[in-house]
């Protein structure tokens, strides 16, 4: 998902950085239906320019790390809820100001919610998370988001 980062930078990044940005190519079928998820998860609209739009993206966004926390292989499950967890808190906080980024990030929350996605536990759990979607998935996670809209 492609958002103006100039507003809310750090927090609208939370949702985005490393997790479930644009992939790249096809993946095997190891653990079919949770790549799969990861996939679909992964082909975000191109472009969030208001609130009402950051509303939609950010209510599918959330479906979605539900959906796959569900089907989420032992190896990667806890590591997928922390990250689904993280989401959840910049959710609320976006949801408190109607997802006006610039009225959130202006919040004294914020740099709770910013702290918690780069606690080293946080990271480490996008990292694994990345790095199976990488390997088992054949996803790049971390790839620059295409230009055409998913």
């Amino acid at each position: 998902m492609r958002i103006p980062r100039r507003r809310g930078g750090a927090l609208v990044s939370l949702l985005a950085t490393g997790t479930l940005a644009a992939c790249s190519s096809s993946g095997g079928a190891a653990s079919g239906s949770f790549c799969d998820q990861l996939r679909a998860a992964s082909a975000q609209p191109a472009d969030v320019t208001d609130a009402a739009s950051a509303k939609v993206a950010y209510q599918r966004l959330i479906e979605q790390y539900r959906a796959l926390v569900a089907v989420a292989p032992a190896d990667i499950r806890a590591d997928t809820k922390l990250v689904a967890d993280q989401a959840q808190q910049s959710y609320e906080l976006l949801a408190k100001w109607d997802f006006d980024l610039d009225k959130a990030s202006a919040d004294p929350d914020f740099a709770k919610v910013s702290a918690s996605a780069i606690d080293p536990a946080n990271k480490a759990a996008g990292d694994h998370l990345n790095a199976y979607a990488s390997s088992t998935c054949g996803l790049d996670l971390q790839a620059t988001p295409s230009t055409t809209a998913g």
